[in-house]
């Protein structure tokens, strides 16, 4: 990396702020024709309440807007991807096993950076002598020349790796976030102020390469041999949503319901699922979008208590919308393992017919459906701490300085629908043999470590 950049920043009269920046950065992982790139960006600010008509008024004690427009680069990409190279393979040769060197990959002399413009606006508004503080910004972000694996080289051109990285997608973010910052009560003894904050995130594929569907696979290797796919990336859709089988219900035998199909050799009893493409055979074409990891909103709110020498501080965290995929429950309900209380007890017989959960031990191949993506929507009572600092009396007779005592408690409860065993948390999985995190891959739940429950007891003690 070689990089300059330089600033400057006006300020008028404390009421009128501009700041500009321009960046140069140079990165030696890409192609020779464009190892450097600019990056500008420019902010402006406006203290509305240093204004004559609003610096006296008692409610509004601070108003600022802002807006600011910048765009910055990505270079996180693996070194030597825009050369030629060759690759070592076996051959035979008089009937010996030999080395040779085959071509790997072509050179792309174009491949430069991936570059975010991103657009905002903002206001920040003080009241009651800044007793109330509240922030709002409202974002856009269109990243442009996103660097994805072009899949469209020939296979006769001989190259061992088809899939070269080139500048081809597009992708968009806006949304908006809100802090709130309260001090609702204040005397010498007793304190309590809160902090509150709410962010939502919209993202779009505008572009991607041929305008094609591009799929990842989040299930473990043991499965790959039945499951080929779990989340797409399509233009006009948001990114990583689930891919699989629209689920229908439990087949009770005889003609199938109209619209419906089962897996080759399916009984009475096992899952049923929609025919979406309509020519009465259940393959790859019948999979649709069966759900969306990416939350509406995410909030978290703080209130700090104080009173004489005691402190509480209880912090929630929460996400609301999001769907997660239970693949454990994919293995759990496959019928080749051992399953749930629930699924054995729920599950369909000749005499327990009216139920949504097929039999045991069904005809389900661990399928990716529609049947196992839940609400992932949660609320976290992610710490609360109580500490108490011992008074001057009693640390003046132990001869220390100061002495306190906390004791503190993290992910203590946890309200959800979710039926897996933490909503938190995220399984990256496989692709193919390749073990490799993603972020189009999100919102998969197979067997996960929970988020630990802890507490912790502490004494600082200070001479």
């Amino acid at each position: 990396m070689l990089s300059q950049f330089a600033r400057a920043n006006y300020d008028y009269n404390d009421k009128y702020l501009l700041t500009a920046t321009v960046r140069r950065d140079g990165a030696s992982n890409f192609a020779a024709n464009n190892k450097y790139a600019i990056f500008p960006s420019g902010a402006i600010g406006w203290k509305v309440s240093k204004e004559d008509f609003l610096k006296d008024n008692e409610t509004i004690s601070n108003l600022k807007l802002r807006a600011s427009y910048g765009v910055t680069g990505n270079p996180s990409i693996a070194p030597y991807q825009s050369l030629a190279s060759y690759s070592s393979i076996y051959a035979s040769s008089n009937g010996q096993t030999v080395n040779t060197i085959t071509p790997y990959q072509p050179a792309n002399p174009d491949l430069k950076w991936e570059s975010s413009y991103q657009t905002n606006f903002g206001v920040d508004l003080g009241l009651l002598n800044n007793k109330v503080s509240l922030s709002l910004d409202y974002y856009n972000i269109d990243t442009k020349d996103l660097i994805l694996e072009n899949t469209g080289l020939p296979q006769t051109l001989g190259y061992l790796n088809d899939k070269i990285l080139a500048n081809l997608g597009e992708i968009n973010n806006k949304g908006f976030e809100i802090t709130l910052n309260t001090k609702n009560i204040t005397n010498n003894n007793f304190s309590w102020t809160t902090d509150f904050n709410l962010s939502s995130n919209k993202n779009k594929v505008v572009k991607l390469v041929k305008g094609i569907d591009l799929f990842d696979n989040a299930a473990p290797s043991y499965m790959s041999g039945t499951i080929s796919n779990t989340s797409i990336l399509r233009v006009g859709e948001e990114v990583g949503l689930f891919w699989g089988y629209e689920y229908k219900g439990v087949y009770q035998g005889g003609a199938l319901p109209a619209g419906t199909l089962t897996l080759p050799g399916g009984v009475a009893g096992d899952p049923l699922f929609a025919d979406t493409d309509g020519n009465t055979k259940l393959e790859a074409a019948d999979k649709t979008i069966i759900g969306n990891p990416n939350a509406d909103y995410t909030f978290g709110i703080t209130n700090n208590f104080s009173y004489k020498n005691f402190d509480l501080n209880i912090f929630f965290q929460g996400s609301q919308g999001g769907d997660i995929f239970n693949m454990t429950n994919v293995q759990l309900f496959n019928g080749d393992s051992n399953t749930t209380q629930d699924f054995f007890n729920n599950a369909w017989t000749p005499t327990n017919t009216d139920t949504n959960t097929p039999r045991v031990g069904n005809n389900s191949n661990r399928e990716i459906s529609s049947r196992f993506v839940e609400d992932g929507s949660y609320i976290r009572l992610k710490n609360i701490a109580i500490g108490y600092n011992f008074p001057s009396t009693i640390i003046e007779s132990l001869g220390v300085e100061n002495l306190r005592l906390t004791v503190s408690a993290q992910n203590l409860l946890t309200f959800t629908k979710y039926s897996g065993l933490d909503p938190e948390v995220n399984y990256f999985g496989r692709s193919g043999d390749n073990s490799r995190s993603s972020n189009t891959v999100q919102g998969f739940d197979f067997g996960n470590y929970p988020t630990v429950r802890s507490v912790n007891i502490s004494l600082n003690l200070k001479f």
